[in-house]
């Protein structure tokens, strides 16, 4: 009777990298895996989602970021639009204390680099006017040059997104893969994924990789799993074990 491979061969290729890798996973530890209770692999999975939900409010705090601003701005330095009722004199009063403050320049330069406020005469206007009498008032060169620099650049929708650090988007795309013949890093030990992303070019230390796997909060392997220990590479080649 013919001896099961004691090698799967799988092809790696890691975002940030430029070629594939040829992994020798042992055949006993993907056993192992495929056999796992169906109830630990959903805890595994589920262990991915607070990334993911994180992820999704910070994009839509940097989405939402400009408008927020400009309501803010407006809110705090825009002239009132009642000005029919009995306390016009208090109204315009607290107008008047906040067109001497200097942090108008400040939030419009910041506003103006999104593509929403670069209609100079639309929403923006009000706000914008009062900047620029700050600015003259102030005799401030620097604004204005700030200004013309900023007009000439091509405009943002809105900021971007804090890229993820190459262990985390490591850990999180392949702690648990959807296929069953892939790298799924919830198989190693922490030291045997450190010498794995070394191995495919990433450049962490043993500490990081423990801690950023602690702060995802990624679910491991019950103790008694035969989790992968070793990494050797050989050319293209990378022999787990």
């Amino acid at each position: 009777m013919k001896s099961p491979p004691s090698f799967v061969e799988i092809q790696f290729r890691p975002k940030s990298g430029v070629k594939n890798f040829q992994i020798q996973f042992p055949h006993k530890t993907l056993t192992a895996f495929r056999k796992l209770d169906p109830d630990i692999k959903a805890d595994i999975v589920e262990s991915l989602l607070p990334f993911y939900k994180v992820q999704r409010r910070e994009i839509d705090e940097v989405r939402f970021a400009p408008l927020f601003g400009f309501f803010e701005a407006r809110k705090e330095y825009a002239p009132p639009d009642d000005l029919s009722s009995g306390n016009l004199l208090e109204k315009w009063g607290k107008y008047e204390e906040t067109t001497h403050n200097r942090e108008v320049k400040t939030k419009v330069l910041r506003l103006l680099r999104y593509a929403r406020f670069q209609q100079l005469s639309g929403e923006v206007a009000p706000i914008l006017r009062l900047a620029v009498s700050q600015a003259i008032d102030d005799n401030d060169h620097r604004f204005f040059k700030q200004l013309g620099r900023l007009l000439e650049k091509q405009p943002v929708i809105f900021d971007p997104l804090k890229e993820p650090t190459p262990a985390e988007q490591l850990l999180i795309e392949h702690w648990i893969c959807q296929k069953e013949k892939a790298v799924h890093l919830c198989c190693f030990t922490d030291a045997a994924i450190d010498d794995f992303l070394r191995a495919v070019g990433e450049q962490p230390t043993f500490d990081s990789v423990r801690k950023t796997r602690q702060r995802l909060g990624l679910q491991r392997l019950p103790e008694k799993f035969p989790f992968i220990r070793r990494v050797k590479r050989e050319g293209d080649t990378v022999i787990l074990g």
